[in-house]
């Protein structure tokens, strides 16, 4: 059975543990080496402390199967954008990334947005297409790291 909740502050390192392994599991084909290296680095524990405390008010959800966190995704309400949603490798497709950005959609809309925006990865643009985002041209995402890598600029009408 799956569960969907809030990512309490505790669990952060779970946000983590599901990006690296979905980013190391379902991107290789569409990055290079040392962009997927950079992308899951470790997490050091100033990183860590900071998500914790949350200071940019983010929605957080996870989706649990059988007590193990397998999807994790973020909303920035302030800005209306998607920030993040990232699957396990082996539930790519179950339905569970659906269930969230669902989730996610109807939080934005309970808080008055009327439109969401977000940078998709090059493997993710199919995924958040089928779900209704439409595609605003190649742009480019810079992660906190000062990472930079190709995305696709998208948005959806709520």
């Amino acid at each position: 059975m799956m569960v969907v909740r809030n990512l309490h502050e505790l669990a952060a390192a779970d946000f983590f543990e599901v990006r690296r392994a979905a980013v190391r599991g379902i991107a290789p084909e569409f990055y290079e080496e040392g962009v997927i290296r950079k992308w899951a680095a470790p997490v050091s524990n100033e990183k860590l402390q900071s998500f914790r405390e949350n200071i940019r008010k983010e929605v957080r959800l996870v989706a649990e199967r059988d007590g193990k966190v397998v999807d994790v995704a973020v909303l920035h309400p302030g800005q209306g954008q998607i920030l993040a949603c990232y699957v396990l490798p082996g539930f790519a497709g179950a339905g569970v990334g659906a269930v969230l950005l669902r989730s996610l959609e109807e939080i934005a809309r309970q808080r008055g947005l009327t439109k969401l925006t977000l940078d998709a990865s090059l493997n993710a643009r199919a995924f958040y297409e089928r779900h209704g985002y439409r595609s605003l041209g190649e742009a480019v995402h810079r992660m906190e790291s000062g990472l930079e890598m190709p995305c696709i600029a998208m948005e959806k009408s709520l």
